[in-house]
């Protein structure tokens, strides 16, 4: 069947306000004249796939050469990596890609399917239109890369693709459409942005940070503010087609099954996407989103603070020195916890945005850099505060490049420690363990024991029991382990040990973990030695050996497995 457009009519609208004109199951040839452009014609897709129904898209051939593309065909079965596939195959024709001596022009099914490694598949699956697979199959068939990465150079990169995808987010048409007479373009990005930002959070709280940006905007730009309508707009079209599809499906079930509540849901690259857009692609809107994060910080509710880490850390990583300076080290400094806490988030954050492939230091990036020349300033300031912060940021995964640089500025904070910064302490040698391995935190830790300083001997006692914990790490195993490996680790293992056997604080626990820890390394028999070489150690000391014979004592009348 056919449809013909006719310009200057919506018959556009006319058909995705009612479907049912369109007939369940058949297909249509629809002619476009005028200058009605796909992108318009796309909305009609989502119409078709409604109806089970095929459309081929043809042109006016009265339009100018340059807009004239080929027929379009909605390809609703097929995913794109079998489009790029069925189109390569079909450039390739009769074409010889291996400089064969005799070709018979049959090389390039072989080459199309190799190419098609799960890394090429994944970039292509990012595509959204058949057009663009069509586009780059006639473009490998044309310069037929060596191998599948070359492929993968000559697609789109993920971080484009999603940055195009937020651009499509933002970059509004200023249309006239009476549905949004009372809420201006500027008003829906900044709910967009909210939406992004608080991703993962309740619509409740997306609308109240959205309404936070809205008069940070009103106020920079001296723009009256028009307050913000009530039961007038609909959020799935204030988000658009792109972050309000299917908003009706997300729905999260809570306690009570007659209660639901909606959340903001985006990936996270798409998150890191949109706000990279409103901070670099708009004029003169960073001194309010400057303000707006600040604001969000402070704000007194759950999760704000935590979606201002998640924003001043993007921001970080195209900024770094303008976001540190305005919000960052105010919050690094701050008495309350939860401000501390945000800037120490967002500092982990921008540098594992900005990190080595997999933290592994082939390159020192430049906003790692920039974390870790302000981590060891906070680190030996002369404010408590940003003691604390640093230590958190370590806590929060931060991975410092040099072992030995990190041991000595944690040990500057530990040294200077107060009872609430202490655990804050003891995480960052928790996660700094799991990098730099068991050998340097013993190696750490034994030093602080060798101090004269009180602070520095209770953070090794706390660190090495945190360390310990169930379930939280393997620090038993790998311990145990460790004393195979380095038999003169039984020393410094051993003086940890009658620590926090004798501290009354740690007693009971410790005496329960070494029980675990000395069964889990007597079960290997590499470790029998080892593990006797630090029995005879702590039954050594008197303290030691009149607490192990009650703990022997109260073992034999208990089942074997407590024994």
């Amino acid at each position: 069947m056919e449809i013909v457009l006719h310009p200057g009519l919506d018959d556009v609208r006319v058909i995705r306000e009612q479907p049912d004109l369109l007939k369940q199951g058949f297909g249509y040839v629809v002619k476009v004249g005028g200058r009605q452009v796909r992108g318009t014609l796309r909305s009609f897709e989502a119409v078709f796939e409604e109806r089970d129904c095929s459309g081929v898209i043809i042109r006016d051939l009265d339009d100018p050469e340059a807009s004239i593309h080929r027929a379009e065909v909605f390809h609703h079965s097929a995913s794109p990596a079998d489009v790029f596939h069925q189109h390569l195959l079909q450039y390739l024709s009769n074409k010889c890609v291996g400089s064969c001596a005799d070709c018979d022009r049959s090389c390039g099914s072989a080459y199309a399917s190799r190419m098609l490694t799960p890394e090429v598949r994944r970039l292509l699956d990012l595509l959204s239109r058949p057009s663009e697979c069509v586009l780059h199959a006639e473009r490998i068939a044309r310069e037929v890369p060596a191998d599948a990465a070359g492929v993968a150079a000559l697609l789109p990169s993920e971080d484009k693709w999603h940055r195009d995808r937020a651009r499509q987010i933002l970059l509004l048409p200023d249309d006239k459409e009476m549905v949004f007479q009372n809420r201006p373009v500027q008003h829906r990005r900044a709910l967009r942005i909210a939406y992004a930002a608080f991703a993962g959070q309740s619509m409740a709280r997306v609308s109240e940070g959205a309404g936070l940006l809205l008069g940070k905007l009103d106020r920079l730009f001296t723009e009256p503010a028009i307050g913000r309508p009530a039961l007038l707009n609909e959020i799935p079209a204030l988000l658009g087609q792109e972050l309000g599809a299917g908003w009706h499906d997300r729905v999260t079930e809570k306690a009570s099954l007659h209660t639901t509540t909606r959340v903001a849901q985006a990936a996270p690259e798409l998150v890191r996407a949109i706000l990279d857009v409103a901070w670099n692609d708009f004029d003169n809107t960073r001194p309010a989103l400057i303000e707006w994060v600040d604001e969000l910080a402070a704000h007194p509710a759950r999760g704000f603070s935590s979606c201002a880490a998640v924003a001043a850390a993007i921001f970080a990583t195209h900024d770094f020195d303008q976001v540190y300076e305005e919000v960052i080290g105010r919050w690094a400094r701050d008495r309350k916890r939860r401000l501390r806490k945000a800037a120490a988030a967002a500092m982990a954050s921008a540098a594992n945005l900005d990190g080595a492939v997999a933290l592994g230091f082939t390159v020192s990036p430049r906003v790692r850099a920039d974390v870790g020349r302000k981590l060891e300033w906070l680190a030996h300031s002369s404010s408590a505060m940003e003691r604390d912060t640093a230590a958190m940021v370590w806590g929060m995964g931060y991975i410092p490049r040099h072992p030995v640089q990190t041991a000595r500025a944690l040990t500057a904070v530990a040294a200077n420690a107060n009872a609430s910064s202490g655990w804050t302490v003891s995480d960052a040698i928790e996660k700094l363990s799991g990098r730099y391995g068991s050998a340097w935190t013993i190696d750490v830790l034994a030093w602080w024991l060798d101090s004269d300083n009180d602070a520095l001997r209770a953070g090794a006692t706390r660190a090495f029991l945190n360390w310990l914990e169930e379930p939280r790490t393997g620090g038993a195993d790998q311990l145990v382990a460790l004393l195979d490996a380095e038999p003169s680790m039984v020393d410094r293992v051993a003086t940890l040990w009658r620590v926090v056997l004798i501290d009354p604080e740690y007693s009971v626990s410790a005496w329960r973990h070494l029980g675990v820890w000395m069964r889990r390394g007597s079960r290997d028999a590499r470790l029998n030695e080892p593990i006797r070489a630090l029995a005879r150690q702590l039954a050594a000391e008197r303290a030691i050996r009149s607490r192990l014979s009650y703990w022997l004592s109260r073992a034999s009348m208990t089942p074997p497995s407590a024994a």
